[in-house]
């Protein structure tokens, strides 16, 4: 499936949580290298976190399995809790070890040279390598809230490695919309206005009116005819209903 997606031009981001109690020593290598070998472009990792209120909180308290009550470390970096078939320090350590591994520049290397073109190996590198070296400023912005000052450094990465620049950008929308501006075109006569760029949609149980606030229409409407294509692509001979919004 994810030669399937990198074959649309669209990349992958892993998310891989360690310390579910089936997960012993050699769960990190064996995560990090399949994220490799698949050419996974980024990935995150993160520490089973209980969070209160959760059926695996009250789980873990009912066996005496929570170790540490300090809320400021129920954020997926830190070991809150007796893992079954590893050691607390196991665990951290092995977390801490699946970055370092995966962001190694030779994992960057291989890890790119599984994509199926020269535009697709090229982004792979930006946008690993950048996730290496950004880190840390991601993290002083999101510790700042200045989040908003690191997009436009997010945005020109885009638009120099996706295949979406500015024109292209334009002229999927143009593709998707119509010619005229405003106005949907065929594809979307019955579609529904999207949320502009800043809208407030709290207790909104459809999925674009959040997508939307984030995104913002034009991009929406993209994203959409990508995840559409996609599906045709995986599921060719099932008919599926489109979803009521």
């Amino acid at each position: 499936m994810i030669g399937q997606v990198h074959s649309l031009g669209i990349m992958v981001n892993g998310s891989f949580v360690f310390g579910l109690d089936d997960d012993d020593a050699d769960v990190f290598d064996r995560t990090v290298e399949s994220a490799i070998s698949r050419s996974v472009e980024t990935a995150t990792f993160h520490i089973t976190t209980p969070y209160p209120g959760t059926a695996l909180h009250a789980r873990l308290v009912a066996e005496g399995r929570i170790t540490d009550a300090n809320w400021d470390h129920y954020d997926t970096r830190h070991v809150v809790y007796q893992p079954r078939r590893l050691r607390p320090e196991q665990l951290l350590a092995g977390y801490r070890r699946a970055y370092r591994d995966f962001y190694r520049w030779k994992a960057i290397a291989r890890g790119a040279a599984g994509q199926p073109t020269a535009r697709q190996v090229a982004r792979h590198v930006a946008h690993a390598g950048g996730w290496k070296r950004l880190e840390p400023l991601w993290g002083l912005a999101i510790r700042a809230r200045q989040v908003n000052t690191m997009l436009p450094v997010l945005e020109v990465t885009l638009d120099a490695f996706g295949g979406i620049g500015q024109s292209s950008r334009a002229a999927s929308r143009r593709e998707v919309l119509g010619p005229h501006q405003g106005r949907p075109g065929p594809r979307c006569r019955n579609r529904r206005r999207r949320p502009a760029r800043g809208c407030h949609r709290a207790g909104s149980s459809r999925p674009e009116a959040w997508l939307g606030c984030i995104f913002g229409p034009e991009d929406l409407v993209l994203w959409s005819s990508k995840a559409s294509e996609l599906g045709d692509r995986l599921c060719p001979a099932s008919p599926r209903q489109r979803p009521p919004w």
